[in-house]
């Protein structure tokens, strides 16, 4: 069954697995320091990425895959949320797409993405607008040949347009104390580039797509397991996926001290 992980080619189906690739990345990536320890950040020439979480004692703390492609989207970048599971590392954003120049909280639709170098920026200075590099890991994916062949496969209403995004993740049980929004959505798109990828550590394969949906643009991975047909430029794909993402232009809150209070500016 496709993971996460399987989504950009590690084939990770138990926990010894998963240490066993931690351990192996670990030698070949970007150490990025940030206040509760550091991540080691592992890349691929063509997007996939895994961060390694690592607390100041040297204690691996998660591993979380991500992808760094094409993508790009205006967000109005509105607050952070919080899971009780969360650690330091963790965190997901509420946003809203395409907002309009001057009103962070507007746009197509809210939503929420998972900021995967969260401890890197630091405390950042709600609501500002930002591009996002925002990645989809498809968890269920349909294929079109063509807008048409996706306009008739339209039976019912209400129907969806072929540009179409659905927050799923706002939907939550508002009688759980602790439930929050999830970094989930439904979406529906025109592939403009694709490209069957290969990871370089383990030769597997997997499919990426960089898809316009409304609001944006977003990179879209597959685990193949999930590819029923072949993908091309100008097919119109629909599913359901997690989102990641990273901001390009965090604005931060600068810690005022002696200098700080007289020199603190937003960047």
């Amino acid at each position: 069954m496709p993971s996460h992980f399987s989504t950009i080619g590690f084939p990770i189906e138990s926990a010894e697995e998963l240490y066993d690739i931690a351990e192996k990345v670990s030698h070949h990536a970007e150490r990025l320091e940030c206040a509760n320890g550091y991540y080691l950040k592992w890349s691929s020439p063509e997007g996939a990425e895994l961060w390694l979480q690592v607390d100041k004692e040297n204690n691996l703390v998660g591993l979380v895959p991500t992808f760094s492609g094409e993508s790009n989207m205006s967000v109005g970048v509105m607050s952070e949320i919080v899971g009780s599971d969360d650690t330091p590392f963790d965190g997901s954003i509420h946003g809203w797409a395409d907002p309009s120049e001057d009103n962070p909280e507007s746009g197509a639709y809210p939503f929420v993405f998972d900021l995967v170098n969260k401890a890197i920026y630091g405390t950042l200075d709600f609501p500002f607008i930002s591009e996002v590099s925002l990645s989809a890991f498809a968890h269920e994916l349909t294929v079109y040949d063509s807008e048409a062949e996706y306009d008739s496969s339209q039976t019912k209403e209400p129907k969806f347009s072929v540009e179409s995004f659905i927050p799923s993740g706002l939907f939550i049980d508002k009688e759980d104390p602790k439930a929050t929004p999830r970094p989930y959505a439904v979406f529906t798109g025109t592939v403009l580039k694709e490209k069957e990828c290969t990871n370089p550590l383990t030769n597997n394969n997997y499919h990426w797509a960089l898809v316009k949906t409304l609001g944006g643009t977003i990179d879209v991975v597959t685990d193949l397991e999930l590819v029923q047909k072949p993908i091309k430029v100008g097919s119109v794909i629909s599913g359901s996926f997690w989102l990641s993402g990273k901001i390009k232009n965090p604005r931060v809150t600068v810690k005022k001290g002696f200098l700080g209070g007289l020199f603190s500016k937003k960047t």
